[in-house]
């Protein structure tokens, strides 16, 4: 730079182990030594800033040159640099954008220099392009530049180039030239504003919100200081202006700047309507009380004292809500003894702050242009916890579990199948997903038509590329493929590509393979995929049952598995292992090789759920499953299960709340009694036919927690539906002496249901159970729709629509009216 290394040791020299301290009027601190910054006053001060930013002009010609639009005004051909001094810089720039791009590559140059810029003092000023001064303010304003996210104000006067110019409404505020006095005369008079008119008086301002900004800083200062300082054309003229600054305005047409809502001593919402309040007759009246109270006041107000603990209790509050500045401490200090002088009184006490607070520190809560002012909520919880914690801990505590059982209220009403999960994002081609790993958690492929090959080896090599960010993986392969050399090579290369997840780096959790009649070996690969979570494989082939051979007990994190096959059934070898971590077990399928793994299902120590499906008998070795302590649920779609499995079945002792919700394949229950075991106690739900439920009865004398019943009638001849009749008949007393049952569901039709409506109104009615006539599809998800409800009416809807009313001493063998 051009500087000789004496120069630079005589610097280093100057600033080294410099004294420093902080003073104030009548007080001095510690010294220490500075190891940053500039010496205030240092004639060197200017060159040495200068030197630290010398290559920010190099920076702004070479964007320039490079083609970024800094629109850089130009000078006999060549662009103008910004002009700098000392930590003084101005931007030059012929369009607003172009500036706006100056400012964000200040930003960037700011950030990596480690450098602050003052936002506050930052404006924009146009040089020309204008008619009028208040022209060229709206298209400023318009503009709307910002530095570092915080907008950059504009102004009319710009005292670093040494150009003056004022805006009309300054020169009516502050004062200006006798323009009359000075073609009169010949002499320089000042003529005085608004602010020397309202000394020791009221400057009221409307709609100060849409004041610009520069203007309101000018009347804030003076009422701050109490003096006004104006030098119009040499001519400098300090006058006093002491007066009391009211603003009003509606926010909802514009904010005003944090910054200046702090200059603000309170801010109150005014919701009454002036008109309104001068229309009462007794407002004079009042209004001369209310001038008497204030004159008391104003002589009580030098007598009112406020403690320090109080006063303590104030600078907390201020520091707990993080004002800026210490004008909130001042004015809540000043605003609390006058309010107490207009009471009356000439001690403060904490129910006065109270009062007070709220409406001094709103508005200064506010640290953010577009953020609200708060209407004083957050002052009065942050005074609760100040002036009385236990009770606003305590109510914190209860708001908090009321907020938390809302949520999970909600959180149970508006749970549906799939609601947890995201968008499906659909693709015609795995290429589109190539380059986004982000969207490949959840993966479902379906191959098929006549590319189902072509289609079934661009996944695999696909696969091979993405596996790492694949979570969740889905696979269908139609049905009617081939059976030929090329589906047996595709086959192999897709137990390759999935035998890739078990290398480190691979999560794959959920893994589902549909493979209808696809020669798919499993065997080996799927014994590596040790992120396992949930496992399903299901084969809908007639000839092909599923063969698994391998081990899946070093899979320990597999809670979840489904093995269906269920035409030819499932097939497992010598070396087929269950891992002990399961807590879903369904297993599907024809043939005897289920009951094999008997003595392993009976180890599943954390087992939960068990369904069996279309296995035919079982051997008289399933006894084991009473070893299951966890198991909760148990699904059987053959009633010959239930004599070898149930009597044995033990949940949890006693097994009150361990049983299933609802043992769902119960409907196919041959009319035979259930076996009377300890898990009666604990049943909560049954979905049977009538005819099983009635020949069960006396084993389900003991189910005193039973909440909800299924039961289907099945239609028939005219005798079978007598016999129906007296059945459902017998089922309604006996859930008339269930205490806790809730819900009983009839899949029955209109006509059997009117025959038996009054042994429902006079059975259900002592108990709080309501009666549901379903449809006939109910064991396969039907909806169920409530037409009777049993303890508070006597009004029975059939499903035509028609209602059906009973008397309240309606008798049991009375036949109900015809719908």
């Amino acid at each position: 730079m051009g500087y000789g290394g004496q120069w630079l040791r005589a610097v280093r020299a100057l600033y080294a182990d410099v004294p420093m301290s902080v003073t104030a009027p009548g007080l001095e601190g510690r010294v220490f030594s500075a190891t940053q910054g500039l010496k205030q006053g240092c004639p060197l001060s200017p060159t040495l800033f200068s030197l630290y930013i010398a290559d920010w002009e190099e920076r702004v010609l070479l964007a320039a040159a490079a083609g970024m639009p800094l629109a850089l005004p130009q000078l006999a051909g060549q662009p103008v640099p910004p002009l700098l001094y000392a930590d003084d810089m101005a931007l030059l720039a012929t369009t607003a954008n172009g500036l706006q791009q100056q400012l964000w590559l200040l930003e960037q140059y700011c950030a990596e220099r480690g450098l602050t810029v003052n936002v506050v003092k930052t404006k924009v000023m146009l040089l020309s392009g204008a008619a009028d001064e208040k022209t060229a303010m709206q298209r400023v304003r318009r503009a709307r530049h910002t530095f570092d996210g915080a907008p950059v104000a504009g102004v009319a006067a710009f005292k670093y180039l040494g150009i003056s110019r004022r805006l009309p409404a300054e020169d009516r505020i502050c004062g200006t030239i006798d323009i009359e006095k000075a073609l009169t005369e010949g002499v320089k008079a000042y003529e005085p504003g608004l602010l020397a008119r309202a000394n020791r008086g009221i400057l009221y301002v409307d709609e100060v919100n849409l004041l610009d900004d520069g203007l309101v800083d000018v009347v804030l200062d003076a009422a701050a200081g109490g003096v006004n300082t104006v030098e119009p054309e040499g001519i400098s003229i300090v006058h006093p202006a002491k007066f009391i600054m009211i603003g009003s305005g509606n926010l909802a047409e514009g904010e005003l700047r944090p910054q200046l809502l702090d200059r603000f001593g309170l801010s109150v919402n005014v919701e009454t309507l002036r008109l309104t309040w001068r229309s009462a007759p007794p407002f004079q009246p009042a209004q001369e009380e209310l001038r008497h109270k204030l004159q008391k006041a104003r002589d009580l107000l030098p007598k009112v004292q406020v403690s320090r603990e109080l006063k303590l209790k104030i600078s907390e509050l201020c520091s707990f809500l993080e004002i800026d500045g210490v004008r909130g401490d001042i004015t809540i200090n000043k605003a609390v003894r006058a309010f107490v002088a207009f009471e009356g009184r000439t001690q403060a006490a904490e129910a006065d702050l109270e009062r007070i607070a709220p409406i001094v520190l709103n508005h200064r809560m506010r640290k953010d242009p577009l953020d609200p002012i708060d209407g004083g909520l957050k002052v009065r919880i942050a005074l609760r916890r100040l002036l009385r914690p236990a009770e606003a801990k305590a109510e914190e505590a209860k708001k908090k579990a009321e907020a938390e059982e809302a949520k999970a209220k909600k959180a149970a009403e508006n749970k549906k199948a799939g609601a947890h999960r995201a968008l499906p994002l659909v693709c015609r081609a795995l290429r589109q997903l190539a380059n986004s790993p982000a969207l490949n958690p959840t993966v479902v492929v379906t191959f098929t038509g006549e590319q189902r090959l072509l289609r079934l080896r661009s996944f695999c090599c696909w696969f091979g590329q993405q596996r790492a960010s694949v979570r969740r993986l889905s696979l269908q392969v139609d049905a009617a493929m081939a059976h030929g050399p090329r589906e047996v090579r595709a086959a192999a290369l897709l137990a390759a590509a999935l035998a890739g997840c078990g290398a480190a780096g691979c999560q794959l959790w959920e893994l589902q393979l549909g493979l209808a009649d696809l020669q798919f070996p499993i065997s080996g690969w799927l014994s590596e995929l040790r992120s396992l979570r949930s496992l399903a494989m299901r084969r809908t082939d007639e000839d092909m049952a599923l063969h698994v051979d391998c081990s899946l007990a070093g899979l320990t994190h597999l809670l979840d598995l489904s093995l269906d096959a269920p035409y030819d059934g499932l097939e497992f070898t010598e070396h087929f292992r269950l891992p002990t971590s399961l807590t879903r077990l369904h297993l599907g399928g024809q043939g005897s090789s289920v009951f094999k793994l008997s003595r392993q299902i009976s180890q599943l120590s954390q087992l939960q759920a068990l369904s069996l499906s279309s296995c035919g008998s079982p051997a008289a070795g399933y006894v084991p499953l009473a070893a299951l302590p966890a198991l909760r649920r148990l699904a059987l779609d053959r009633p010959i299960f239930l004599p070898d499995c149930l009597p044995s079945l033990h949940l949890d002792g006693g097994g009150r709340g361990a049983y299933p919700p609802a043992v769902p394949h119960l409907a196919a229950l041959e009319p035979r009694p259930l076996p009377g075991v300890a898990w009666v106690a604990g049943l909560r739900e049954i979905t049977t036919t009538c005819e099983a439920l009635a020949a069960s009865l006396p084993a389900l004398a003991g189910a005193a927690a039973l909440e909800t019943v299924h039961v289907a009638c099945a239609a028939g001849t005219p005798e079978e539906h007598a016999h129906t009749v007296d059945r459902l008949r017998a089922v309604l007393r006996w859930g008339g002496r269930l205490p806790a049952l809730r819900t009983l569901a009839l899949a029955v039709d209109d006509a059997t249901l009117a025959r038996v409506a009054g042994d429902a109104v006079d059975v259900l009615r002592p108990s709080r159970a309501c009666l549901l006539q379903v449809p006939g599809d109910v064991f396969d998800g039907g909806r169920l729709r409530q037409q009777f409800v049993g303890p508070d009416s006597a009004e029975f809807k059939c499903a035509c629509g028609k209602s059906l009313a009973y008397p309240s001493t309606y008798a049991a063998n009375c036949a109900p009216a015809t719908p």
